[in-house]
């Protein structure tokens, strides 16, 4: 198509006498006539032009062509030959496939994420010199997923935009790989686009919640078990492979049991391990225990999480102080006093329960020395006073003696006063 080409049309006088206005034409070619004034017998009328290849004539890979001849005396055309010329048919495609846009930021992170929504321009040219029919553009990761043009002339473009949204798959991998193609009625094999590459911004993260299961303050004694669920959750945008393991401070890991891992923990997928946890004294005399545990997949690690148990402890101490003597006679008499001490809380102690008398002093009512009750969990402890602290009755010598002994009333101890 476009290409000039020239034909010579040759009219010749082939009668026996001359002939006036003698018009040679063709109507395909420029200059499309000559006139020849007078032809005699044997003398020829001779017209020169070109004629520029069509589109119509490229389509149907040939150009037809026939001239005519007139004259004063013969004026009906006498037609030429027909000249049939080849032309070479280019039936060629081409396609563009646009760089991706940001259509619809899903997180509102301005980055290229899961599900976010990235809209695609695919360009097909008929870059040969034919029309083309029935011109498909597609991309079956797009929506919509193809375009169909009726006709395509030389030079002629058939768009399709459409939108894509980004999978976990491609998440996962942090790119989106993307091609389209083209066919038509000429041209049956698919002509690939250029492949689009767009990065995705991976977002892994980690949820982690430590559950502590219930104990009572009762129950929480040395030696007793405290079992805590750890719940791991996928809070990203990809998948996590590799492994995940929690982290106790308090807790071994070989006292931390998790599921088998699954190859692989999806979007909102979680993940259980199990860790169990064996009082101390020393939680005891906090009254508490709280410890902190994390979960890692040893690139990302979890927020932090703490619990503490048991809740709802409220440890208390009641004491009641009880004379043994009723009354004394003299100054210098040594008076005995019982001190009960009650745990009237819900929690267990672990340190000496001292009781402290401001006429006597203060005394170990209870120890945690090793063949003892080590959680002081009986309701009470009654202990009297030793020796060495019981008290003898005196009288200052501005105040007379009283006349009956007194009673004081407190812990689990006993002690003397001197009056």
């Amino acid at each position: 198509m476009g290409d000039t080409l020239e034909y010579t049309v040759t009219a010749t006088n082939d009668g026996n006498v001359t002939l006036n206005n003698v018009v040679v034409s063709d109507t395909q070619l420029t200059p499309n006539n000559a006139t020849c004034t007078t032809l005699a017998p044997a003398a020829t009328c001779v017209l020169t032009g070109d004629h520029v290849v069509t589109l119509a004539e490229a389509d149907v890979a040939v150009v037809v062509n026939t001239a005519g001849v007139v004259s004063d005396e013969i004026t009906t055309s006498v037609p030429s030959n027909t000249v049939n010329t080849t032309v070479e048919n280019d039936e060629s495609l081409a396609i563009i496939k646009s760089i991706a846009t940001l259509k619809t930021d899903a997180d509102s992170s301005s980055d290229i994420t899961l599900g976010d929504t990235l809209e695609y321009t695919v360009t097909a040219t008929n870059d040969g010199n034919v029309t083309l029919n029935n011109v498909v553009v597609s991309d079956t990761q797009l929506t919509p997923n193809n375009v169909t043009c009726i006709t395509l002339a030389p030079a002629a473009i058939c768009v399709l935009t459409g939108d894509h949204v980004v999978t976990v798959t491609e998440a996962d991998a942090a790119v989106v790989v993307n091609t389209a193609g083209v066919v038509s009625t000429e041209i049956t094999t698919s002509v690939p686009s250029n492949t689009v590459n767009t990065p995705v911004e991976n977002d892994a993260s980690i949820g982690f919640v430590k559950i502590a299961r219930p104990i009572t303050p009762a129950a929480f004694i040395v030696g007793a078990t405290v079992t805590y669920d750890y719940v791991i959750t996928n809070t990203g945008n990809v998948t996590i492979t590799t492994p995940i393991t929690v982290t106790d401070n308090l807790i071994p890991a070989m006292d931390i049991n998790c599921d088998p891992w699954p190859g692989g923990l999806a979007l909102a997928g979680t993940y259980d391990c199990v860790g169990t946890y064996t009082v101390t004294s020393n939680d005891i005399a906090i009254g508490s225990v709280t410890n902190l545990a994390s979960a890692s997949d040893g690139t990302i690690t979890s927020p932090t999480d703490s619990e503490t148990v048991p809740s709802g402890a409220s440890p208390a101490l009641t004491v009641v102080k009880t004379s043994v003597d009723t009354s004394y006679a003299s100054v210098g008499e040594i008076l005995d006093y019982t001190y009960e001490v009650e745990n009237t809380g819900n929690t267990a102690f672990v340190a000496d329960i001292m009781v402290t008398d401001d006429k006597i002093g203060t005394f170990v009512c209870w120890t945690s020395t090793a063949g003892t009750d080590p959680d002081c969990q009986t309701a009470t402890r009654r202990r009297t006073a030793p020796a060495q602290m019981r008290q003898r009755v005196q009288t200052p010598a501005d105040t007379p003696p009283p006349p009956t002994g007194r009673v004081w009333r407190g812990g689990a101890a006993s002690g003397g006063r001197n009056l």
